[in-house]
């Protein structure tokens, strides 16, 4: 029963991403929004904050939420940089180097699509791609304030919610007439510019406007190589692997070969431990 249960939910799945990436694939224009994250990987280190870049894209049907690392990861072709083109839209263009290795929540992206009414989760781990099942609706129960404020030139408003541990304070615009933000913040009558939780561990905060093609279709081939898998089991392999990535890595493969191996000469050219990324953080955006 538990089989034909995931068989069905991953024809759900790529059911989906097909019509996701089919509002991406016509010649409509699109938003896309940068967003400057700040994130305290670990409560018990004030020096742990991780900062990057996130960008949201989307328009009328699907929309897209990606740090731009884990973007150009995704793209499978190292160094490549995101620019504009002689049409002022976006477009890549790519260098020789190395794959970006970086911190685990920061591989996360959200896909959402609203004739489906659905949003998937997904994590990079080890080069593999996992989608968390969660049946659970998005629901912050917001409650919106008189507060005002003017960001990024867009007046915005502010609003309260709860969410999976967290209290949040955002700030949208009714300019906009999506009801989207970066990760989850869904369900404002506006668009999310800024967000914070209360204890001011983990922020978003907007740092470009722009309305241009985005070929977000060169994530085709990488949207459907996904694996099923629950949030409490993924945070298990996360810390096993950041506790020994070799070892993680080729049992993932079938291999028996540690850190240890390595060491003693196991192949040609040792793969050291990776060093601080690896470490495990306690501070995820969802603590329920």
């Amino acid at each position: 029963m538990a089989v034909n249960l995931n068989i069905t939910f991953m024809k759900m799945l790529i059911h989906i991403l097909l019509i996701a990436l089919s509002f991406f694939s016509s010649a409509q224009e699109n938003y896309v929004i940068k967003y400057k994250v700040s994130h305290l990987l670990d409560t018990n280190n004030e020096k742990s904050v991780h900062k990057y870049e996130s960008f949201l894209a989307f328009n009328r049907g699907f929309s897209y939420y990606s740090s731009i690392t884990q973007l150009k990861n995704d793209l499978n072709i190292p160094n490549n940089k995101i620019g504009l083109d002689d049409k002022n839209n976006y477009s890549f263009s790519y260098s020789d180097g190395g794959y970006r290795v970086i911190p685990f929540f920061e591989t996360l992206k959200i896909i959402y699509t609203e004739a489906e009414k659905k949003y998937l989760e997904v994590f990079s781990l080890a080069n593999q791609g996992f989608v968390i099942k969660d049946d659970e609706k998005i629901n912050f129960s917001w409650k919106i304030t008189k507060d005002t404020s003017t960001i990024m030139g867009y007046v915005c408003q502010k609003a309260t919610g709860h969410y999976k541990g967290r209290k949040w304070i955002v700030w949208f615009s009714k300019d906009f007439d999506y009801s989207l933000g970066p990760w989850k913040f869904i369900g404002l009558p506006g668009l999310v510019l800024s967000a914070y939780d209360e204890k001011g561990q983990i922020s978003f905060n907007c740092s470009e406007i722009s309305k241009k093609q985005f070929p977000i279709e060169k994530l085709k081939t990488k949207a459907l190589d996904f694996s099923l898998i629950s949030r409490k089991k993924l945070y298990a392999n996360y810390k096993a692997y950041a506790s020994d990535p070799i070892a993680y890595v080729a049992a993932s493969n079938g291999i028996n070969l540690t850190n240890a191996d390595l060491d003693a000469g196991a192949l040609s050219s040792p793969i050291k431990r990776r060093p601080s990324e690896l470490k495990v953080a306690n501070n995820p955006f969802q603590l329920e």
